[in-house]
Order: structure tokens, then C-alpha cells, then sequence
């Protein structure tokens, strides 16, 4: 199972960083929308800056717990299917809430 963590964080990390800078840029666009309005409108920047947080969530959570595992592996933790199991749930259940958060 470590080797899916694994693959999980370098792609997740890889994901992160395009969406950071769409994050980043439609920021920009929301408070300095005079000099971001060739790029982006601010409608548009605001749009895509709510729309774009709970895949942010995601990709930052999907980063992070293949860390806190390892960290686990390093105290020797005997039943590491239940730290999987718990990690697991708590990638679905905090973006599941970031998700029911953007559609309320």
C-alpha cells in the first residue's frame, strides 16, 4: 500500500502546483482587478478562485497524509492498516466537506 501513498503525493504535489498559481492568479484578479483585466475579469477570477478551492483542498490534503503515514512508519506502528484506513477516510471526508461547503 505504501507504494500507492507514494504515487499519490508525487502526483498530487505535481497537481498542486498548477492549481496553486490558478489560485493565485484568480486572487490577483479578484483584488487588483486594474491591472489583472487583460487576463482574467473579476467575475470570472471570483468564479474560478470559489470554484477552485475544495480541488485545492483535496490536492493539498492528498499531499500531506502520505507524510503523516510515513511519519507513522517511522514510530513502528504495528497495525498500519488501521493508520491507511483512517488517513483514507480523512482524505474523503475533508474534501467530501470542502465539496458540500462549495455547493451550499
Amino acid at each position: 500500500m505504501g507504494r500507492y501513498w507514494e504515487r499519490l503525493s508525487k502526483w498530487s504535489a505535481w497537481l498542486l502546483v498548477i492549481v496553486l498559481v490558478l489560485e493565485f492568479i484568480s486572487g490577483y484578479g479578484i483584488s487588483h482587478f486594474r491591472i489583472f483585466r487583460v487576463i482574467i475579469g473579476k467575475a470570472d477570477a471570483f468564479k474560478l478562485h470559489q470554484t477552485i478551492q475544495p480541488v485545492a483542498v483535496f490536492f493539498v490534503l492528498a499531499h500531506l497524509l502520505p507524510q503523516i503515514r510515513r511519519l507513522f512508519l517511522r514510530l513502528k506502528i504495528k497495525r498500519m492498516y488501521l493508520v491507511d484506513a483512517i488517513l483514507i477516510l480523512l482524505l474523503i471526508g475533508l474534501t467530501g466537506g470542502s465539496f458540500y461547503l462549495f455547493f451550499l
